[in-house]
C-alpha cells in the first residue's frame, strides 16, 4: 500500500489526491484521483491474506477504475489483481508478484487501439513493478507501523 498511497507506483506524473485513504491495515476504500485534472479515480476494492500449499503468505490486491471514460482510461469493466506472495530467498525477505489486469476497451475509430491501450498498460505495470521492487523495505514497514499506532490511538 505504501507505494501506492505515498510512491505513486513510480509513475512519472503529477502526485494523485488521495480522496478516501480506505481501511488503514487493508487498504480496501482507498481511492485517488490520478492523472490530475483529467481525474482518473483508481480505488481498492478487495484484499485477502492466505497461506500458500508450502507454508508462505500470499496477499491479494484488487482494484479498478472507478470512472472509465474517453477522458481518463477508454476502457470499460477495468479490474486489476496484484497477487504478493513471500518467498525465502536465502534469508532474505522477498516477494514474488503476479499482477493481471482485464478490461474492455472503448470503442474508438482508431486502428490497432487495443493494441495501444495494452502497450500503455504493460508500460504503468512494467514501472510500478520495478519501482516497487526497489522499494527499501525498512522504509515501508516503517509507515505501515506508523499506521498501526495511529490506528491503534484512535
Amino acid at each position: 500500500l505504501y507505494a501506492w498511497r505515498v510512491g505513486n507506483l513510480g509513475l512519472p506524473l503529477l502526485p494523485p489526491i488521495v480522496l478516501d485513504p480506505g481501511h488503514e491495515e487493508t487498504g480496501v476504500g482507498f481511492c485517488l484521483l490520478r492523472i490530475p485534472p483529467l481525474g482518473l479515480k483508481e480505488g481498492i476494492v478487495h484484499q485477502s491474506q492466505d497461506t500458500t500449499e508450502d507454508g508462505q503468505s500470499r496477499v491479494t490486491i484488487q482494484y479498478q477504475v472507478l470512472n472509465p471514460s474517453y477522458l481518463t482510461w477508454p476502457v470499460q469493466n477495468h479490474l486489476g489483481t496484484m497477487v504478493f506472495t513471500g518467498s525465502d530467498n536465502k534469508g532474505e525477505t522477498a516477494c514474488e508478484l503476479e499482477w493481471t489486469v482485464q478490461w474492455t476497451p472503448l470503442w474508438l475509430p482508431i486502428p490497432f487501439w487495443s493494441q495501444v491501450l495494452d502497450w500503455i498498460t504493460r508500460l504503468v505495470i512494467t514501472t510500478a513493478a520495478t519501482y516497487m521492487a526497489t522499494l527499501d523495505i525498512a522504509i515501508v514497514e516503517e509507515y505501515h507501523n506508523q499506521l498501526r499506532r495511529k490506528q491503534k490511538q484512535q
